[in-house]
């Protein structure tokens, strides 16, 4: 099992800043991702949230949070691992949101993942830009509500 972590500073407190996570990176995806599908929009904390990420045609990657603790933490797994198109056997991301001085919010994004054999090198890859963009954008989000 591998454990990568990534953390960004919102200019905004943790509650806004999960709103924007939750309504903007996951749901829609930040405009990284303008071909995901919203399949569950979870209840009020996100909690529940499914979303659909085509990759190849009909092969696909599906993520859901399955566990809140509002406005501290939230968990999210890969489902359906055996037919995704994400090449690993396990994948659980956990996003800490944490107050820090000035009204500002620490965001630690940390992912435990199991990859599949000989493709540790393309999901390191992946995540490793994939994050860091999503976190770039929430750093934007923050510092530019609409």
């Amino acid at each position: 099992m591998k454990r990568v972590e990534f953390t960004a500073i919102c200019n905004a407190d943790a509650q806004t800043t999960w709103k924007h996570f939750v309504a903007e990176l996951w749901l829609k995806g930040a405009g990284l991702t303008p071909r995901m599908v919203v399949e569950d929009a979870g209840d009020t904390t996100g909690n529940g949230a499914t979303r659909w990420i085509p990759v190849f045609g009909r092969l696909g990657i599906r993520e859901a949070i399955t566990l809140t603790q509002y406005p501290e933490y939230l968990q999210y797994q890969v489902m359906d691992l055996k037919t995704s198109a994400f090449p690993v056997r396990h994948h659980l991301g956990r996003v800490d949101f944490v107050p820090v001085d000035g009204g500002k919010t620490r965001v630690v994004w940390s992912i435990e993942y199991t990859p599949k054999p000989g493709s540790g090198w393309f999901v390191q890859m992946i995540v490793g830009y994939v994050i860091p963009n999503y976190l770039k954008a929430l750093e934007r989000i923050c510092a530019n509500p609409s």
